[in-house]
């Protein structure tokens, strides 16, 4: 099963920090693509919970299961795609270039 994105993100950190690369650019980018997926998921989830759902039901256990990791996977690709560009504007914030 896959790791909630918040967890692969925590990790994600607490390694580059360790690495003492905080500077390094693909990882910096990387570490803020999964940010903005972890934002994005959370929108979907919060969406999902004020009613309805955008992907089904999701009434029993393996549905709300299956919706959820749909999210995570949707929220993945969509910021490395290029996301909502959140991604983006952490990086030059984090670099002094916004």
């Amino acid at each position: 099963m896959l790791a909630p994105i918040g967890e692969v993100w925590a990790e994600r950190l607490a390694r580059l920090r360790e690495s003492g690369r905080s500077e390094d650019p693909e990882l910096l980018k990387q570490a803020a693509a999964d940010f903005e997926a972890l934002l994005v998921a959370e929108m979907l989830k919060s969406a999902r919970s004020s009613g309805g759902g955008w992907l089904g039901s999701g009434e029993d256990e393996a549905g709300a299961t299956m919706v959820e990791l749909a999210e995570q996977q949707f929220a993945q690709a969509l910021a490395a795609a290029g996301g909502l560009g959140l991604a983006d504007l952490i990086v030059k914030g984090l670099r002094g270039t916004a």
